[in-house]
């Protein structure tokens, strides 16, 4: 599940950050602390482009840690930690003297969430978006956020709850969508206790915030995919699997933004589908038209060899009466 933030604010988060700069380079330049009387807009920018940069950081000494760890490297390893811990609790005495001058900041809270979230301090971050939960309980992307954070810290009914609840306040973003389908998948014993439903229905309503999710973002490939590929866990919901449903998601992938690696998957997973409806003509016909390269994977090759499989139940042996 995924963590939202405040788009705006993040859009001029990166008009603010050298693009081209090292991370380094990045934490020194990117130093503009909000001003007192300053509009709060351009000061949750100001924060957000120091995140981006200190998130950058530390992403670089997070390569050089696992490095020295690899090394056996232990005195470097153990510095390069220190040095990570201090970055972050810089940034986190950043965001907090902003709030401090701000206490009303809902958005402050959500973004230092996102950034305790990311950097390992889970509970920071479910103590800052409830806080801002109680400072404006509208705030979709703080209920999301915890959502997600219940989701991985085994609360899940209180994942759902906060998923839905995100949903309600602002159906138009595809990642609540998404999230709730994953939280309905993966908590499917608890959402049926509790709003009384059984598995089949459960089925349903993943389906559903699925492809709320695709039609709100038709162009992403991701909840297209995602949309298409969750038929094959019908069968964990006493569902029967519907390919037709399931090959149209998967040709609604192909009018996506994806890369040739994709296009190559997807036309392997409408085989695969053809496949599971029994009609080896048309998974066969769907492989033969590929491009030459895609013919030349491991994958190509896994589903071919089953669509050219002698049928076993046509088997032209015969017993002779003779």
């Amino acid at each position: 599940m995924k963590t939202a933030s405040l788009a705006l604010t993040f859009f001029m988060a990166y008009t603010l950050c050298t693009v081209d700069a090292t991370p380094a380079a990045q934490t020194q330049q990117v130093t503009a602390l909000p001003e007192p009387g300053e509009d709060d807009q351009a000061a949750l920018a100001k924060l957000a482009a120091l995140d981006i940069a200190y998130t950058a950081r530390i992403d670089a000494l997070r390569t050089k840690y696992r490095t020295y760890l690899y090394d056996r490297n232990w005195e470097k390893a153990y510095e390069t930690h220190a040095e990570i811990e201090s970055l972050r609790d810089e940034l986190s005495a950043k965001y907090l003297l902003y709030i401090a001058e701000h206490p009303e900041s809902a958005e402050a809270y959500n973004q230092l969430g996102l950034f305790s979230y990311d950097n390992g301090r889970p509970e920071d971050a479910a103590f800052y978006w409830k806080r801002a939960i109680e400072l404006k309980p509208d705030f979709a992307a703080a209920h999301n956020n915890l959502g997600t954070y219940y989701g991985h810290y085994a609360q899940p009914k209180k994942a759902l709850q906060e998923h839905r609840k995100a949903v309600e306040l602002d159906p138009t973003q595809a990642v609540f969508h998404l999230n709730l389908a994953t939280e309905y998948y993966t908590s499917r014993q608890h959402a049926m206790e509790l709003y009384g439903w059984d598995l089949p229905k459960v089925f349903e309503e993943i389906m559903n915030e699925h492809r709320t999710a695709r039609e709100l973002e038709p162009h992403n490939y991701d909840y297209a995919k995602q949309y298409a590929e969750t038929f094959y866990a019908a069968k964990y919901f006493g569902v029967e699997p519907d390919w037709d449903e399931s090959i149209r998601g998967w040709y609604r992938c192909l009018e996506t933004d994806l890369t040739k690696e994709d296009r190559a998957n997807v036309y392997y997973q409408i085989a695969r589908a053809y496949l599971q409806k029994n009609d080896k003509a048309k998974a066969k016909e769907v492989l033969e038209n590929l491009e030459p390269w895609m013919k030349t994977t491991k994958q190509f090759e896994m589903v071919w060899k089953r669509a050219t499989a002698p049928d076993p139940t046509q088997d032209p042996r015969r017993v002779s009466g003779e």
